[in-house]
């Protein structure tokens, strides 16, 4: 657990650098609230033999806030649903088994962004923005058929998450004719947000995220 947080510690005193540094230079502009609606692909940083890629959404609402002439902070409150695919064999010799399923999870995401902005004009601004993003986890579930030895088992079960967990990312935005907004984002986990023992896939050990989005928005 310490070693996350020391990793977390470190990117923020990073972030903080950052807009220290761009302070001084550029054009200042309004804050603003904002919705948001995004694609996620989502991958795990471990047992990637057996848990694959899935497809997700998030959407929700976004504040921006200028820091200075060309750095901001970016928040919000995001809803999201993300699945996960399972596939693979799982076991030991003599209990080998083939799994195939998936696992589900919804709860809601908070990011707490800072961002430089390197192009801006009338109604051009570019930028990029890095920063923890904070999950809360209020359901998840997990669905698969496990074949061992020529007998078939389907398995529907809700599981444990680990609650909140913490991811850092980094992405780039455009926002264009004062109200729409494009970005690219990817983050990986800082904590684990399950075990693979309990979504019962055969295996101990954690899972932490890895999530890559593109999304499209509109700044009031």
């Amino acid at each position: 657990m310490l070693k996350p947080l020391r990793k977390l510690f470190a990117m923020l005193a990073f972030t903080a650098a950052l807009t220290l540094s761009a302070r001084n230079s550029g054009d200042v502009d309004n804050p603003h609230f904002g919705v948001r609606v995004t694609y996620d692909y989502n991958n795990t940083t471990s047992y990637n033999h057996i848990v694959h890629g899935g497809s997700g959404f998030s959407a929700g609402a976004s504040y921006y806030a200028p820091i200075g002439r060309i750095a901001y902070f970016n928040t919000g409150l995001m809803f999201f649903y993300d699945t996960f695919e399972y596939d693979g064999e799982t076991g030991e010799d003599a209990t080998l088994a083939r799994i195939n399923g998936s696992l589900s999870m919804l709860g809601l995401k908070l990011p707490l962004q800072i961002g430089v902005k390197f192009y801006q004009t009338r109604n051009v601004r570019i930028s990029v923005m890095t920063g923890p993003q904070l999950y809360y986890n209020f359901s998840m579930r997990s669905k698969f058929d496990r074949e061992r030895a020529g007998d078939l088992e389907h398995v529907a079960k809700t599981v444990n998450s680990n609650g909140m967990d913490v991811t850092w990312g980094i992405g780039a935005a455009v926002d264009f004719n004062r109200h729409w907004h494009l970005q690219a984002e990817y983050n990986i986990g800082l904590v684990d947000f399950t075990s693979v023992r309990t979504i019962d896939i055969g295996y101990d050990g954690s899972l932490k995220r890895s999530e890559f989005s593109v999304g499209i928005g509109y700044n009031f």
